[in-house]
């Protein structure tokens, strides 16, 4: 039997995701493409269309994509360097004229945090956090069985935290030192011209091999991670806290941002334990974004038309 499906797309700045998630979210027929620079929303999504599966039965339509995101579902803010022609665009509207089927979309991290609430390691909780560490550290609110949007559509967008560096007075986002954007930017800062890194795996490869510079560095990163753990629990003080993204996967990285982030609340409550949230790694990872968009538009209640 042809099951009718929604067809899941997952905007990135490297790749553009596809496939098709049954009533079960069991995903098929994964594929991506290139994320392209396109001069206009609309070369884009032209783009993004032809690429869809051919013969599908879709009856829905959900879209994962980095930046701000409005309950519209226009996008709000910039994001990744390649996806700058979509600012302002309403993909709802686009995917429309393109496939007679309007999408449903949801910021990428929102879409992750979705995921884990309904079918991960958040699944039960009433209230829970995820932090995703990839060029930068975005994240997600999720109150009782949805994800906690704010006014604007942006609580929980944790990249976004600000504090100051005192040597240039700059206003700086948090996510951009969690991030490997981050953890790459330090260490190059330090290293000689020949010893110039362009990916964080070739720090942490330097770090397991005993390099002095990378030993620095490495602590120092999951030292921030750490304390952004620790500014999200007193925050909104959830039930647990997730990380993910694909350092997640490392055994290694999980297990020094706990141990760095039990030093840290020790050091700044002087020692009293009070803060009960877990931190653990997202069940979904891969399909995290994927499975999210198709939960958001599934659980829409605007499945035709926003009118």
């Amino acid at each position: 039997m042809n099951e009718n499906r929604t067809l899941a797309v997952d905007i990135g700045g490297t790749f553009i995701k596809y496939g098709l998630i049954d009533p079960d979210y069991r995903v098929s027929r994964h594929h991506k493409v290139p994320t392209l620079a396109c001069s206009s929303a609309g070369e884009f999504f032209d783009y993004l269309c032809e690429n869809i599966p051919a013969g599908a039965n879709i009856e829905r339509i959900g879209i994962s994509c980095p930046g701000l995101i409005d309950r519209n579902n226009v996008v709000r803010s910039y994001a990744a360097p390649r996806l700058h022609s979509l600012y302002g665009a309403n993909l709802y509207e686009e995917m429309k004229k393109r496939t007679g089927i309007g999408a449903q979309a949801i910021n990428d991290a929102k879409a992750a945090g979705l995921c884990e609430l309904k079918l991960g390691n958040a699944r039960g909780s009433k209230l829970s956090a995820c932090l995703i560490i990839g060029t930068g550290g975005g994240g997600c609110i999720c109150l009782e069985d949805n994800v906690f949007w704010g006014a604007d559509g942006f609580a929980g967008e944790f990249h976004f935290m600000a504090y100051p560096d005192e040597r240039t007075g700059e206003t700086l986002k948090t996510g951009r030192e969690i991030g490997t954007f981050g953890l790459i930017n330090r260490y190059n800062a330090r290293a000689a011209e020949e010893k110039q890194v362009k990916l964080g795996k070739e720090i942490t490869d330097r770090y397991f091999a005993g390099e002095k510079l990378a030993g620095e560095v490495v602590p120092d990163w999951i030292h921030r991670i750490a304390l952004q753990c620790l500014t999200i629990n007193v925050t909104i003080d959830p039930e647990i806290l997730l990380i993910g993204g694909g350092i997640s996967e490392e055994n290694w990285f999980m297990e020094a941002v706990k141990k760095e982030y039990a030093v840290v609340c020790r050091q700044h409550f002087d020692g009293a334990e009070f803060l009960s949230a877990k931190i653990e790694r997202c069940r979904y990872l891969n399909d995290a974004n994927l499975l999210g968009a198709a939960l958001h538009t599934n659980q829409s209640k605007y499945l035709l038309d926003p009118e």
